[in-house]
This record gives C-alpha cells, structure tokens and sequence, in this order.
C-alpha cells in the first residue's frame, strides 16, 4: 500500500488482535492483510503492526491492526493499545477444549472491557479449522460464554492458505462492516438534551409572579439550598 495514499485516508480505524500463544493471530493477520503466508510464523514479540486500505461509497478507511504479542512477559504492552481501539479481534483456536475456549473468551473479552472505550466492537475468530476439519469445534461452554459476552457470532477459519483460506473472506467482511459503523458512528450527529426555556413574563396577567429565590431568602421562606 502507498504511503501517501494511506495518509489521505479520510478515516482511521484502530483494530487490536487478542489471544493466547500460538492461537495463529498473526498468520490471521497475514492472510487478512494479504501478505504471503510463511510456513512457520515466530512468536510476536512485542506488537506487530500492518495496514489496509479498503473504500467504502466515496470514503477510504485505513484499518490499523495491532497484533498483541500472546507471550505472557509482553501482556503489560496490551492495554495502553487498547484504550483507543475502535475493533478487538479475539483469536481462539479450534484445537482447545470446549471449556478451555469458553475461558479464554472470558479471559480476553475482559481485559478488553477493562481498557478499551465502552464503544469498541468485537470480532471473534476461531483458527486451525483445517487441523479439525469434520468435528464438533464449539461447544455448549464456548456458546453460553459467548451469549454472556454479548456477542452473536464467531468464525471459523484457516489462515495458513492466505486469504483463499476456509471462512477468512467472511471474516474480514465481518472486519470491514464493523469498520464502516465505527466510522458511521463518528459522523452521527451528538443527540444534546433540550434546554427549557423560561415563558416570557405575562404584564397583562392577573396571576401573583413567583418570587425568585433571592427574594424567598429576603422575605425568610427559601429552602431549595441555591446559591443565594
């Protein structure tokens, strides 16, 4: 992708990957990103990073991703990314166990509430469906996990095969439309509560004016606890 093109993108979404050691996070990224799969990908270290430019009508959005490092001696690096992304993809793997997926849902479902805006959008990716291809992959735990999160649905995918990969196209779709009502969020206008407004006073009125509170406290009856 072209630098200068990228930077006249007209919005910029910020998306976080989420996920233990080695649940395939960033041959993920890789197949999403199109770049070409490596046979064997080393752990992240630290934070990983790649762009993608997509349109959208007359509008370009560049998606920032920031692969976390699943190692536990780099975890403390996760949350200062997370208190500005608009996106967590969640990564688990199809080899664990039903309740072994249930917990680690849980698990990163709730660092990410505990650091990212209340307005961040979840996305959860199930990797290595070709190491189980013709089984069960979710159980009854992982699908009551996922209720309990608020999330309604998941994908399974392999990314080894790149974006050819089984179930990566409607993953980054996914990815996509959730990235447009980020921005179709922003754009909203801010709903402001109305203002009442005091009726003009009425000279011709026969009706006794109420007095105002600093009139109450000269003649000793005001009690609302204002100012004056």
């Amino acid at each position: 992708m072209d630098d200068a093109t990228a930077a006249s993108a007209t919005q910029v979404v910020k998306i976080v990957t989420l996920g233990d050691l080695g649940t395939g996070k960033t041959t993920l990224c890789q197949a999403m990103c199109g770049r070409p799969n490596e046979a064997a990908t080393a752990p992240t270290l630290g934070i990983d990073f790649w762009s993608k430019l997509v349109h959208h009508n007359h509008d370009r959005i560049r998606l920032n991703a920031y692969d976390t490092s699943g190692q536990e001696r780099f975890q403390a690096l996760t949350p200062s990314y997370l208190r500005t992304a608009d996106i967590v993809l969640v990564v688990l793997h199809a080899t664990m166990a039903d309740d072994e997926m249930a917990d680690c849902l849980k698990k990163w479902h709730g660092v990410a509430r505990a650091n990212a805006p209340t307005s961040v959008r979840f996305v959860v990716a199930i990797t290595k469906r070709d190491l189980v291809d013709g089984t069960v992959i979710a159980g009854p735990a992982f699908g009551a996990q996922l209720v309990r999160c608020g999330l309604k649905r998941y994908h399974v995918v392999t990314g080894k095969d790149g974006f050819a990969g089984a179930g990566v196209h409607g993953l980054w779709d996914d990815v996509v439309d959730q990235a447009i009502r980020c921005c179709q969020a922003r754009q909203a206008p801010l709903k402001r509560p109305g203002i009442a407004v005091a009726p003009a006073r009425d000279t011709n009125s026969q009706q006794p004016l109420s007095l105002s509170c600093r009139d109450k406290i000269v003649n000793g009856c005001c009690g609302c606890g204002c100012a004056w």
